[in-house]
């Protein structure tokens, strides 16, 4: 994956099982683990039925850098 600067306009999208359980613009995030960290406290916060022993795929797309990205992750 590219880099991740404060700048940059970030898409994220969380998917378990199909569906879409997050999606989000963001700014201001300056790494991978920062976006992960950051989208596990919003599904937290907005007691979304976070699993933490179910695979997700988090799409990135880094719109001012013109990259996407797919990961496979369990947040614990």
């Amino acid at each position: 994956m590219a880099t991740i600067s404060t700048s940059d306009v970030i898409f994220a999208t969380i998917i378990r099982g199909g569906r879409a359980l997050l999606s989000t613009q963001l700014s201001g995030i300056d790494s991978l683990s920062s976006l992960v960290s950051y989208l596990k406290h919003v599904m937290l916060v907005n007691n979304m039925d976070v699993c933490t022993n179910s695979l997700m795929t988090l799409s990135v797309r880094n719109h001012t850098q013109g990259w996407t990205a797919s990961r496979h992750l369990i947040l614990a």
